[in-house]
């Protein structure tokens, strides 16, 4: 439509997939007038550029409701729009196929429903869990693809990932494909053949030994310090090679006395320590320098990254505070660089510090 100074008037029926508030926005270029549900919501009819115009209702499932948009078009460029966004879809045009002729007449075929909204209770899942399917936004018969038949919601267990798909038939015409993607872990043809204790890889940066370690079904890596590692720990071995580990943090399901338990390292006279372990970010260290002897403490987290350091000179028995950075909750390594003497060469301590 290119014409000046023309004015429409719509009419019609809009449907509600979910239950809940609706935001609604008629972006025009000119004015515009919206009844929604017999109710004016918008009066804003002079000319001007391209302008929203917001207001919000709350509706309910499968409900349609009389909607009236009046426009009108002076000169310059011209527009009309509507969008809404709801609980589970950002904003979007409200879809035709949300869309009726006032009291629902007409061939219905013309206007097919939409696709339903497809969601999985549990995703993703390990191999052999099962996870249940569930369709929204359907006002009619759900039919499922994989030969899972109708209904609203259906139980099924993948052995690897998988995509499924519905159609919604409603008064005899069925809508697109709706779609939903069950990720399975070790389902991507990784090694999942695991067993406890399994050796899985050296880490270069610390050569720290990794192993598998069970928690229920799922598996994760370990470390010879005996602290379970959060996913940067699992990109830095290779999470692709190792399809079966599971993405979230562990320590929270996976506890056990293995978790934070410090390691005493020492040498004749010297050791380190900290306290407390797990911590939340702020602990202890307990260390011995030679007197007038040069050291670095420093904390860095498993990818060799470092967060906090601190260079002193030895007094014989130290203790220091150590508040560490905001960061994510993860495992941190403490490192005691003492300078190099004479009678002695360079020497290095380390710890795991489990940060809550």
């Amino acid at each position: 439509m290119g014409a000046l100074n023309v004015s429409a008037r719509w009419e019609g029926q809009v449907e509600a997939p979910v239950s809940g508030n609706y935001n609604f926005n008629v972006q025009t270029d000119d004015g515009v007038r919206v009844w929604f549900d017999g109710q004016q919501k918008v009066d804003d009819f002079g000319y001007y550029g391209s302008t929203p115009h917001y207001f919000s209702v709350n509706l309910s499932a499968g409900q349609r409701y009389n909607v009236k948009v009046e426009w009108k078009q002076g000169g310059g460029g011209f527009e009309a729009r509507m969008y809404w966004d709801y609980p589970g879809q950002g904003n979007q045009i409200v879809p035709t196929c949300r869309l009726y002729p006032t009291g629902g007449g007409g061939n219905p075929c013309n206007n097919p429903p939409c696709a339903p909204t497809l969601s999985a209770t549990n995703n993703p899942i390990n191999a052999g869990q099962s996870t249940t399917l569930v369709a929204s936004g359907c006002g009619g018969t759900v039919t499922w693809s994989d030969n899972l038949g109708t209904g609203n919601s259906k139980s099924v267990s993948p052995g690897s990932t998988k995509t499924y798909t519905a159609t919604c038939e409603v008064n005899g015409c069925s809508s697109g494909n709706g779609q939903v993607t069950v990720n399975v872990n070790g389902g991507g043809g990784g090694n999942c053949s695991f067993t406890e204790g399994q050796y899985l890889t050296t880490f270069s940066a610390t050569g720290e030994q990794v192993y598998a370690h069970f928690c229920g079904s799922a598996v994760y890596a370990t470390t010879d310090y005996g602290v379970y590692k959060p996913q940067s720990w699992l990109q830095a071995i290779g999470y692709g090679q190792y399809a079966c580990f599971p993405q979230e943090d562990p320590r929270p399901n996976c506890g056990g006395g293995r978790i934070g338990v410090a390691e005493e390292v020492t040498t004749e006279k010297n050791e380190l320590t900290i306290s407390p372990n797990p911590n939340d970010g702020e602990f202890e260290a307990r260390f011995y320098v030679e007197p007038g002897r040069k050291a670095t403490l420093r904390v860095s987290d498993v990818l060799g990254r470092q967060v906090w350091q601190k260079s002193l000179t030895g007094q014989g028995e130290h203790r220091e505070m150590v508040r560490l950075p905001a960061q994510s909750v993860g495992s941190y390594i403490l490192l005691l660089d003492k300078e190099a003497t004479a009678a002695s060469g360079k020497t290095e301590f380390k710890r795991v510090i489990v940060v809550k």
